[in-house]
């Protein structure tokens, strides 16, 4: 036991020869080095292999295993129960972790115990690495198991999480194509989920992307989980779509009356459903109803992320990161 690393990072890999090389080097060159690196080659036609090869006989924190296609869900829950790490680190094959990624979500994972799955802010970046927009995500759990409700705030392959907790809750292979939001929901009822309000990913953003490819499909799946988390929240099986101005009112007394907040997360909180009523055209029938809202929308916290985010935020808190994000051809 005393020889295993800290944190175990698992990747999948399919015909990625294009990133792969950057990806894997973002990954050995990060300032926190107590790691091994498990990458499943999920039956790669292309030269995927033969990269991998290279890097595992250059540095012995690589193992490598090759399968016969068997899907990403499939990949990730063989990487997670090969981890030997307090930790398990999530990495995309044609990602970008910037250098002090691993440092800062351990640091954070070892003073914050109730936190079992960290996440971090990103930055989209295109096909040939051109800069995109930069993704301020909730931080605060409270926060994050609110917006849940709606999509997906956790991006996948900045994710740290304890390896006790993967290994027991796993991946659903039911939840195709949603496989993370859905994991994210499982975990947050029985832990602390959170981000580290810093970029230190870089996210691919490419049409051929499963987000793209699959969109019908993520949305539809995506929805279901919404709608049961939403029923959850309010402790009825009655429906609760669509969401109407009756139905956010209602969402929002039964989530405040289940968790406590703190100052900025009942800013966020406060202000999501003010914008969610002004883009359905019934925040001014709802004025009465949601006057009591507006004192609680100023906190430091939220000030300093429109200050600094500007357009960014309100597109943040408009569209959320979700795993549905449209991707244009």
């Amino acid at each position: 036991m005393g020889n295993d690393p800290r944190v175990s990072v698992v990747m999948a890999v399919y015909n990625a020869e294009r990133y792969l090389n950057d990806a894997i080097r973002s990954i050995l060159g990060q300032t926190y080095d107590d790691f091994e690196f498990i990458i499943i080659d999920d039956g790669s036609t292309d030269r995927s292999p033969a990269m991998l090869k290279s890097f595992a006989e250059g540095d012995r924190r690589l193992n490598v295993h090759r399968q016969p296609n068997s899907g990403l869900i499939a990949s990730l829950n063989k990487a997670c129960g090969l981890a030997q790490g307090a930790y398990v680190a999530r990495m995309d094959a044609d990602d970008i972790s910037l250098p002090r990624r691993f440092e800062k979500q351990v640091q954070y994972l070892d003073a914050h115990k109730e936190i079992g799955v960290l996440g971090t802010w990103i930055q989209d970046i295109g096909a040939d690495g051109q800069p995109g927009p930069i993704w301020p995500l909730p931080t605060n759990p409270t926060t994050i198991r609110w917006f849940f409700m709606f999509g997906n705030c956790l991006a996948h392959p900045s994710v740290m999480m304890r390896r006790e907790l993967i290994q027991r809750l796993a991946y659903r292979a039911e939840a195709v194509h949603v496989e993370d939001y859905d994991l994210w929901i499982r975990a947050s009822s029985v832990t602390g989920v959170a981000n580290i309000p810093e970029v230190l990913l870089k996210y691919r953003v490419l049409s051929r992307s499963v987000s793209s490819r699959h969109l019908a499909v993520q949305e539809r799946q995506a929805a279901e989980l919404q709608h049961s988390l939403r029923q959850h929240v309010v402790g009825t099986k009655e429906a609760v779509e669509p969401v109407t101005r009756e139905t956010l009112l209602r969402l929002y007394d039964a989530y405040r009356r289940k968790h406590s907040r703190n100052s900025g997360a009942e800013s966020e909180i406060a202000l999501d459903v003010l914008r969610r009523l002004y883009i359905s055209g019934e925040l001014r029938h709802a004025l009465p109803d949601v006057l009591p809202l507006f004192p609680k929308l100023f906190s430091l916290q939220v000030l300093r992320k429109v200050l600094r985010y500007g357009v960014s935020y309100a597109g943040n808190i408009h569209h959320g990161f979700t795993t549905q994000r449209r991707i244009p051809e």
